[in-house]
C-alpha cells in the first residue's frame, strides 16, 4: 500500500508539472511562510487561526499547521493535495492535484516587503512572515482525545491550523459539547477524508455523570463530498462522565460511550473507551 501510494504521488507530480515547464521560482520566496489570527469573538471554541506553508527551490508547495501540545510549527500529518510552484514577473502560479481529481490552477500577484511576502488575491491572500519548522506562534494546549469506533482505537489530530483539534465548549444555556477530529481510517490520508464524534448534553454543572439521549451523540465520517452519519436515537444511548473540570484553567477530564444508528440505512456504531483531556471555551 505505502509503495502504491508513493507511485502515486510520483505520477501526480509528473501529471502537474507535464502542464508546462519546469516550475521556475523566484529564490526570495522559498522556504517557511506564515501567518496568524483569530476567529471572531463570538466563536465559541479554539480562537487560534494558522496558515503556512513551505516552498522549496524545486517548486514543490506543503502546507504546515501548528503542534497543539507545543504550539510550534511542524509538518502537518496530512496533504491535502500534491501541488508546486512557478513564479512569471509578479505573479505566483499554483498547481495542484486534488483529492477531488483534476488539475487546478491558481494565479495570484505577490511581492516581497520589509521582508515578508504579501499575496495580494486568491484563497492565500494576506502578508505571511518567514519562519522555521518549530518556531515558537502560540501558546501550547493540552488536548487529548482517545476513543474506539467498533473496536478501532482513534485520536485526534495532534497538527492542525484552527486551534486543538478536540475540545469543550460551554454556551449560556449550559450545554456542554465535547467536539473531537479524527483521521479517517481510510486509504487517503488528508484533510477531506476525516471521522468527527460530537457530544452535547444540557443542564452542565460540573464534575458528574450525564446521560447521552437522543441525537445527543453523533459520529460521522466525511469522504470527501460525501458525509456519512450515525445519531443517537434513544433517550439512554450512552452515558459522559466528567471526573474532573478546572474552570480557572478552563480544563476538563472525562470518559465516555454511546451507541449510534445509521442515518442512511441499517446498522449501528460502537463508541467505546473514550477518554480526553481537553480545554474549555465558555
Amino acid at each position: 500500500m505505502k509503495n502504491a501510494a508513493l507511485l502515486v504521488l510520483f505520477m501526480l507530480i509528473f501529471l502537474i508539472n507535464g502542464c508546462d515547464d519546469q516550475p521556475v521560482v523566484d529564490p526570495k520566496i522559498t522556504g517557511i511562510w506564515y501567518q496568524t489570527d483569530e476567529a471572531a469573538s463570538d466563536v465559541l471554541g479554539p480562537k487560534e487561526r494558522f496558515w503556512g506553508f513551505r516552498i522549496r527551490e524545486d517548486g514543490i508547495y506543503a502546507g504546515l499547521g501548528v503542534e497543539t501540545a507545543t504550539g510550534k510549527i511542524a509538518k502537518l500529518n496530512y496533504q491535502s493535495s500534491v501541488s508546486n510552484v512557478k513564479t512569471r514577473s509578479e505573479d505566483i502560479i499554483f498547481r495542484y492535484v486534488s483529492n477531488i481529481g483534476g488539475v487546478h490552477k491558481d494565479t495570484t500577484t505577490y511581492r516581497i516587503s520589509s521582508g515578508e511576502l504579501i499575496i495580494d488575491d486568491g484563497i492565500r491572500e494576506g502578508t505571511y512572515q518567514p519562519g522555521e519548522i518549530g518556531d515558537l506562534v502560540s501558546e501550547p494546549v493540552t488536548a487529548e482525545f482517545h476513543v474506539n469506533i467498533d473496536g478501532k482505537e482513534y485520536q485526534n489530530y495532534a497538527i492542525s491550523t484552527g486551534g486543538a483539534s478536540a475540545y469543550l465548549t460551554i454556551n449560556e444555556d449550559e450545554q456542554l459539547s465535547l467536539r473531537a477530529m479524527l483521521p479517517s481510517e481510510t486509504e487517503h490520508d488528508s484533510p477531506f477524508y476525516f471521522e468527527r464524534i460530537i457530544i452535547e448534553v444540557d443542564d452542565f454543572s460540573g464534575p458528574g455523570e450525564y446521560s447521552i439521549g437522543e441525537e445527543e451523540g453523533l459520529w460521522y465520517v466525511f469522504l470527501g463530498d460525501v458525509p456519512v452519519e450515525s445519531i443517537t436515537d434513544t433517550d439512554s444511548s450512552g452515558t459522559l462522565t466528567i471526573s474532573s473540570c478546572d474552570m480557572e484553567e478552563m480544563q476538563c477530564r472525562g470518559e465516555f460511550e454511546f451507541v449510534t444508528q445509521l442515518a442512511q440505512g441499517d446498522g449501528e456504531k460502537v463508541i467505546d473507551d473514550g477518554e480526553f483531556d481537553l480545554p474549555v471555551y465558555k
